[in-house]
């Protein structure tokens, strides 16, 4: 599995459709409510290049380039032409302060290269770890800094010489790729033919690569319960993978079990708990008594294991 640093063709991915998606767990309560427990922090970009195929000669480089990534194992950059600038509504042309990339709250050298979408009081920030080579500008208090500017296009990390102090407003515009792989049944074949322009016959899907970590299995055992619950209780897989939890008092907890004795040992979300008390917060203990989290009322939590160095299991809460 790896990344290789070349764009998807462009004349191809021009006619693509896609965009941004998400992943939420929807639980109906028997009184008819429900619970919408969201499963991804940021939205997931999918597309479909099949759109795009106008000629035999594409099929034949989209197939090239398919044999080269072997599939989905490597990674590839890939131009979205409806979200792919700082400039105005994703495509217009760029400035140095476009974005606002760091408020620094200290002396610094390096920042990330980040996009920001604001809807009403809300803002969502993106990483970007594609930017297209010689298509960043920097600013400083809004000065555009023409030197000392270095961009690692492999991240989306900038390093700035001299570096930015205490109190300074960092800024960025330009332009980014998004990384990807090919998706689903697009891995087991790449089915694309042209016939003629207007009669074409292909399905190929490709999905957003996301950093963070690599879980090679999923423990998902399904199942839910709601429970009342008036002491300490324990979550297990018998006792289903979400938990909705009316606490009835202060201190209540919610223990889990040994993860040494749960095959895989990692992959996946394997509980998701939400508080659905009016007033008390549920705290998640691990098997040796550790609080992980504190539920306030009306959220939920995903519980997760990883390994430390040295191979031991451990909880951990997202």
């Amino acid at each position: 599995m790896g990344f290789h640093e070349v764009r998807f063709a462009d004349d191809i991915s021009y006619g693509s459709s896609g965009g941004p998606g998400f992943s939420t767990n929807i639980v109906r309560l028997d009184s008819g409510a429900e619970v919408r427990i969201p499963r991804w922090s940021s939205g997931t970009h999918r597309y479909n290049v099949a759109y795009g195929l106008k000629s035999q000669a594409q099929v034949d480089a989209l197939k090239a380039f398919y044999l080269a990534r072997m599939g989905a194992t490597h990674g590839f950059r890939y131009k979205d032409f409806s979200d792919f600038s700082t400039g105005p509504l994703g495509v217009g042309t760029y400035s140095p302060t476009d974005v606002v990339a760091i408020n620094a709250a200290a002396d610094g050298t390096t920042f990330q290269l980040v996009k920001k979408y604001v809807s009403g009081p809300t803002t969502v920030v993106r990483t970007i770890t594609k930017p297209v080579s010689g298509a960043v500008r920097v600013a400083v208090n809004n000065v555009e800094r023409m030197i000392g500017v270095a961009v690692d296009t492999t991240t989306g990390i900038v390093t700035l010489s001299p570096g930015y102090l205490s109190g300074d407003v960092v800024t960025w515009g330009g332009e980014f790729d998004v990384p990807v792989r090919f998706e689903g049944s697009t891995d087991q074949i790449l089915s694309a033919t042209i016939e003629d322009y207007s009669n074409r016959n292909a399905s190929v899907e490709l999905i957003e690569i996301k950093a963070g970590i690599v879980s090679p299995e999923e423990k998902n055992f399904g199942g839910s319960r709601e429970i009342v619950a008036t002491s300490d209780f324990a979550v297990g897989f018998g006792t289903g993978r979400v938990q909705v939890v009316t606490t009835t008092s202060s201190g209540l907890n919610a223990l889990l079990p040994d993860p040494a004795t749960i095959e895989p040992l990692s992959g996946g979300v394997f509980f998701t708990v939400f508080n659905d008390g009016p007033t008390h917060a549920l705290n998640i203990k691990d098997h040796t008594g550790n609080t992980l989290v504190s539920v306030p009322t009306g959220q939920a939590v995903e519980i997760c294991i990883s390994r430390d160095s040295s191979g031991t299991p451990y909880w951990y809460s997202r």
